[in-house]
């Protein structure tokens, strides 16, 4: 955080640009400043691993002890995000009527020994109700990596910012996704609903096990009332044995189209998604990127799904919906590359494309 930064240092940039924020929270917001490294220098690793602090604690904001709390320290120690995200996470509030946030940012990766993203994993599966919307902070592709996968496994969004006003800008666009209502939830897993337009089907995601499942699909071209309905039974998902799954294919049957409302209804939940336009107009094996179209400012994640372990960036579309997923020093991408794209909704719905 002490690399300079446009006649600054990052730090202090970051230091900014909490204050500013704090003075635009809503006030019905409660909010938690944490900190790490920030007291114990690198000569003893062990010491500075477990230099965390949460140096405001939850509550009303209250703007002028944040700025001068949040310029109170400096950066010395080593990155333990593994352990912070945790201590954050299990000192949030819990309940049933609860939703919690953390907005995660940093410009390096884990260097305490710690996965972070295996942490996150932890977390959800404890039934820790927290998202994590985390921003890299001029982040080299390793800690862009790590901190996408921590936002991806808890539901948040991940933002690039390359300076101190894209650093203002990713945190009152985490912020925001923060104060949209949460996904709802059903134990420790998140209830969500995938649409594959290319595909003709939606998937539930999080549903209890054998509970019954309606999917209902509205044309509004046709006028008010449903076109298309549905039924199936959440079962255990493959992959994931704490997870669970309903597939619902109706190809030849209905011809699921951008513009159409899912609602996806069972077991007290209730879920809606309008399908999106997002698309993939083309890939350059040559430099590792794929480009396509989506809502203009739309969250989208672009997964490519190698024989082993997948690889996603997540973005955001341009004002003008085109939108760039730039895979150079993550993955050489060739031929018999194949990759999907979501575009999220507010509450983690999404529309689904694959390619080719």
């Amino acid at each position: 955080m002490l690399e300079a930064l446009g006649g600054t240092t990052r730090l202090a940039a970051a230091q900014d640009a909490v204050t500013e924020l704090s003075a635009h929270l809503p006030p019905e917001m409660n909010a938690a400043l944490w900190v790490y490294g920030h007291r114990v220098e690198q000569d003893d690793k062990a010491a500075s691993c477990q230099d965390i602090e949460e140096v405001l604690s939850l509550g009303p904001v209250d703007v002028a002890l944040f700025d001068a709390v949040a310029h109170s320290f400096g950066a010395k120690g080593y990155t333990p995000i593994a352990e912070s995200i945790r201590r954050a996470a299990e000192s949030l509030p819990v309940g049933d009527s609860g939703y919690n946030s953390i907005v995660l940012v940093s410009d390096g990766e884990e260097t305490c020994g710690g996965d972070p993203c295996a942490e996150a994993e932890a977390l959800q599966a404890r039934g820790v109700k927290v998202t994590i919307h985390s921003i890299g902070f001029a982040a080299n592709p390793a800690t862009r990596a790590q901190l996408q996968c921590i936002s991806e496994v808890t539901g948040g969004t991940y933002r690039d910012a390359a300076d101190a006003e894209e650093l203002g800008l990713a945190l009152e666009g985490a912020v925001g996704d923060a104060l949209t209502k949460g996904p709802e939830w059903t134990g420790s897993l998140r209830v969500s609903c995938f649409a594959y337009p290319m595909d003709e089907k939606v998937d539930f995601h999080g549903w209890p096990v054998g509970a019954e499942v309606t999917l209902q699909i509205d044309d509004p071209d046709t006028g008010p009332g449903t076109d298309y309905q549905t039924l199936g039974f959440a079962e255990v998902a493959p992959w994931n044995p704490e997870s669970s799954i309903v597939w619902l294919d109706f190809r030849g049957v209905y011809d699921l189209q951008p513009g159409h409302l899912i609602t996806c209804s069972g077991a007290g939940f209730t879920k809606e998604h309008t399908v999106t336009g997002l698309a993939i107009l083309g890939v350059d094996a040559e430099n590792d990127i794929v480009r396509g179209v989506a809502t203009p400012g739309g969250e989208l994640e672009v997964i490519l799904n190698p024989p082993d372990t997948p690889v996603s960036l997540a973005l955001t579309a341009g004002l003008d919906g085109n939108w760039q997923a730039d895979f150079g020093g993550l993955f050489d991408i060739d031929s018999g590359t194949t990759l999907a794209a979501n575009e999220f909704d507010d509450d983690r719905d999404a529309t689904s494309i694959s390619w080719p």
